[in-house]
């Protein structure tokens, strides 16, 4: 049963970042969770992380036009995520060893989410794609926790 998620109070935030816009480094995804984080910690029951994921899926919704998870997800639970499915959304983290050296390359070229996943090719929609490889993914990584919200 889903509690009322309404507070009784509102907020005026200002997220100031540095990342410019079309970047592809998730920071729609990072400003997503952190504006959930931040009123998260202003309720008087705050929410356990993963049930904070559908508030940050809402402002990527906001900010860039779908719900996707693929950076909001590492961005809010750490460490790497498989996103499963979208409906309902299914997530399973993957723990990273710190051991573990990420390297980006960022070309200054700016590509903006919706905009890329429109020049996808038409044959196969990319919903069924995502469902697909998270499909794969899951038979590799099924003895991990599921994440469901």
């Amino acid at each position: 049963m889903l509690r009322e998620t309404k507070p009784s109070f509102g907020i005026r935030m200002v997220l100031q970042k540095s990342m410019p816009i079309g970047s592809g480094l998730g920071s729609s995804a990072a400003s997503s969770v952190a504006a959930a984080v931040a009123v998260n910690e202003l309720l008087p029951k705050p929410f356990k992380k993963p049930e904070l994921l559908r508030f940050a899926l809402e402002g990527e919704l906001f900010a860039c036009g779908s719900m996707h998870a693929d950076n909001a997800a590492p961005s809010l639970l750490g460490g790497g995520c498989l996103i499963r499915s979208y409906d309902p959304v299914d997530v399973i983290p993957i723990p990273v060893d710190d051991s573990l050296v990420w390297i980006v390359v960022h070309p200054h070229v700016v590509v903006l989410t919706k905009k890329s996943r429109a020049i996808l090719p038409e044959r196969i929609p990319l919903r069924t794609a995502v469902r697909q490889w998270g499909n794969v993914a899951g038979l590799v990584l099924a003895s991990q926790a599921v994440i469901r919200i």
